[in-house]
């Protein structure tokens, strides 16, 4: 399984330095090609000059990734790089505790082993972690961290960079829309210091271009997004902006089969037959 945490004007990288140092180990740091600004040690690629924003970048990714082999599954994840992780408490599992170095090596195993039988796999964001205390749930959002099975992504022609922004949410919603389940780690979950804090996106996302990000979604996914709009708390000077709320659940409901992932030679085929909200134990 391979690890890159795309980044884009930020010197300090506070995923990597969350990051235990076995894990550390295997990052790529993925930087525009006219980029200086990481210090941090560790791998560090440079997209070529025609590659610019977060959704040609991440299809550079998944396009680099083991490419042309699928005779074993294509394993890549992609963090964001202002993220910090905490853990479920087992006494009170609606709170957290720092996670360990020990927790988050065991994330990345869990990732790696659920990639087996998932196209794709995600953590929870602590905003909101506290109101489901499952260990993992099914067919739902998933961003900052985004796992994938490159091989499905590449043979199913499921891409990142037909949209500027909300690349990610496309993604999931392409994924299930063709019978790809995805399931979301809810023992350990991630957070970032603000929202549309500097550098990374925030160098050219405007609540101008998140507008037309969410129309261009809708358009994309007519029957499972609606444009609505959100009064903001402290990103975008407080203004109103325009979000998509998405009906996830619909989108694996609507495929004409479920895919199962095919471990061998193949990427993965399509089975007749319910599984798709079925609970991961």
């Amino acid at each position: 399984m391979e690890i890159y945490i795309p980044t884009r004007g930020r010197v300090f990288q506070e995923t990597w330095s969350s990051l235990p140092k076995e894990i550390q180990e295997k990052v790529k740091l993925v930087i525009p090609w006219d980029s200086d600004c990481v210090r941090q040690s560790g791998q560090v690629l440079r997209t070529p000059p025609e590659i610019d924003g977060i959704g040609p970048t991440r299809q550079w990714i998944i396009e680099r990734v083991n490419y042309g082999r699928y005779d074993k599954p294509t394993k890549v994840v992609m963090l964001d790089d202002d993220l910090v992780f905490a853990t479920r408490r087992e006494d009170e599992p609606t709170k957290f505790r720092n996670s360990t170095p020990e927790d988050i090596t065991i994330l990345f195993s869990d990732i790696e082993h659920y990639l087996d039988n998932f196209a794709h796999v995600g953590v929870t964001t602590r905003e909101g972690g506290n109101r489901d205390t499952a260990h993992t749930v099914v067919n739902t959002r998933l961003l900052r961290i985004l796992a994938y099975r490159a091989d499905v992504l590449r043979d199913r022609n499921i891409r990142f960079d037909r949209m500027e922004l909300m690349e990610d949410f496309d993604v999931t919603l392409q994924l299930l829309e063709q019978g790809y389940p995805n399931v979301k780690i809810n023992w350990i979950v991630h957070n970032q210091r603000s929202s549309n804090a500097p550098g990374g996106c925030s160098t050219y996302r405007t609540i101008e271009k998140q507008g037309e990000a969410a129309n261009r979604l809708e358009q994309l996914h007519p029957q499972f997004v609606a444009v609505v709009e959100k009064q903001t708390k402290t990103a975008w000077n407080g203004k109103a902006r325009k979000d998509v709320r998405i009906s996830w659940k619909n989108a694996i409901d609507s495929a004409p089969a479920i895919a199962v992932l095919d471990n061998g030679t193949e990427p993965g085929h399509a089975q007749e037959g319910p599984g798709a909200t079925e609970a991961v134990e």
